[in-house]
């Protein structure tokens, strides 16, 4: 195969598991997001990314502990919004998604 056609064959290979890749991550924040509405007044934003804008409740853990927690108990990684919208309740969960088979190959 000449280096046009190898160069095309690779390009859609890359393609498609970009594409397959950018479907599990809107699957995987679709169900975070529905598991996060669940939360008795957690205030959760309809995400278009792969990161969802949420305010804790008033009675909630601040932002920095519940941060610390989520990473320390369940290895996610959320920022605190505060520096970006002056709010101590906003909290940005994001999504990472690690494919096992890329970690296995």
């Amino acid at each position: 195969m000449d280096l046009p056609k190898s160069f095309y064959v690779f390009y859609l290979i890359i393609n498609q598991e970009f594409k397959d890749s950018c479907k599990t991550v809107i699957k995987d924040r679709d169900i975070f997001y529905n598991q996060l509405c669940a939360i008795p007044d957690m205030k959760v934003f309809k995400p278009d990314a792969n990161y969802i804008f949420c305010r804790l409740p008033d009675d909630a853990l601040s932002g920095t502990e519940v941060t610390k927690r989520l990473f320390i108990e369940y290895n996610i990684y959320i920022k605190i919004a505060t520096e970006k919208r002056n709010q101590k309740r906003i909290v940005t969960l994001e999504l990472l998604v690690v494919h096992k088979k890329k970690i296995l190959n």
